[in-house]
């Protein structure tokens, strides 16, 4: 075990402090299904440059990380058409999944308290913008994002230390499951012909790099069912109301209010994305005409970039992770 965390979750790699800086700023990302966060060891060499530390996060059942015991994964429920029709079993298949994620979300917390406990990280200092923690997750992983935020004012109700040292939490490229949106009624890939009604204005449309492809090594041991019973448990037990919007519905009554919530997307990215997008973009647009409490959500774009941004033009990735641009290319 690291002397930096002892815990759960795997810490793969921690880039360490960047030259002899005393406001650089920490980025812990998290990944996502079908890759570790080994898929962002080419962020690392850049680390110095951008004045990071970059520490890349495994989740439970990746290596280094502990597996899900018994009954952890007995908190997810296969959504079969049999549990839809009893709502008794609907209803305990949602406190189910709501106790897992709450689970998953305490320990992503509690790696970041141990953090700032341990690694003598620099404050964040808002005038400067500089210092503090960013927390990202990639893809599937923004699933840990949602909770994150939905539970973090009852993580944080007897400790202030973290919010002195949170700067933002970033949704990198997720799939529109994350926020409990429906799936589009096309669900077209990358290979059908006829283009995605959320990617009309967009040509290749994927476009992956070739040596993703060939990047074995960064694949996952996918050691249990619970991996992928997730999603379902997403798809019933939705957090993205307690994630947007501000607890006890006023800003001013949220200690994490100035936390930034920032949502990047990439241009040439799997339907999934952009539909969550587009979704996403509706709903702050209603919510804001309306005056409702939701979070500080600035969306992020980076322009000519597929899913795996990080691999391809990991220069790019961090410029829309930690940077100041609305508009990344």
């Amino acid at each position: 075990m690291s002397a930096l965390y002892t815990g759960p979750l795997g810490l793969l790699k921690d880039s360490g402090v960047p030259g002899e800086s005393d406001d650089y700023t920490t980025l812990v990302i998290i990944h996502g299904y079908a890759w570790h966060s080994g898929i962002f060891s080419k962020l690392l060499p850049l680390a110095e440059q951008f004045n990071l530390r970059i520490i890349l996060l495994n989740r439970r059942d990746y290596p280094m990380g502990q597996r899900y015991t018994d009954a952890e994964r007995a908190l997810l429920h296969a959504i079969t058409p049999e549990l839809l029709e009893d709502a008794d079993k609907v209803t305990a298949a949602k406190a189910d999944g709501e106790t897992f994620m709450k689970e998953r979300a305490r320990e992503v917390y509690d790696f970041l308290v141990q953090l700032v406990q341990n690694g003598k990280i620099p404050l964040y200092d808002r005038e400067a913008k500089k210092g503090g923690i960013v927390l990202a997750g990639w893809s599937f992983g923004t699933g840990w994002m949602t909770a994150f935020l939905a539970h973090l004012a009852s993580f944080s109700a007897d400790d202030t230390l973290l919010s002195k040292y949170l700067r933002r939490v970033v949704f990198l490229d997720p799939p529109y499951l994350v926020f409990g949106y429906p799936p589009s009624r096309e669900r077209l890939q990358p290979t059908v012909r006829r283009r995605h009604p959320a990617q009309q204005s967009r040509e290749g449309v994927h476009q992956l790099g070739e040596r993703i492809l060939r990047a074995r090594r960064h694949r996952p041991y996918a050691r249990t069912k619970a991996l992928l019973a997730l999603p379902s448990a997403h798809a019933i037990n939705p957090l993205k109301e307690r994630a947007l919007y501000h607890p006890a519905g006023k800003a001013d009554a949220d200690p994490w209010a100035d936390v930034e919530v920032r949502y990047v997307s990439c241009e040439r990215s799997v339907w999934e994305m952009p539909w969550g997008t587009m979704l996403l973009k509706r709903e702050i647009e209603n919510a804001r005409a309306k005056g409702l409490p939701i979070r500080n959500i600035r969306l992020v774009f980076v322009k000519g970039a597929n899913h795996f941004v990080h691999w391809d033009a990991p220069e790019l990735a961090l410029r829309a992770l930690v940077g100041e641009e609305d508009v990344v290319q």
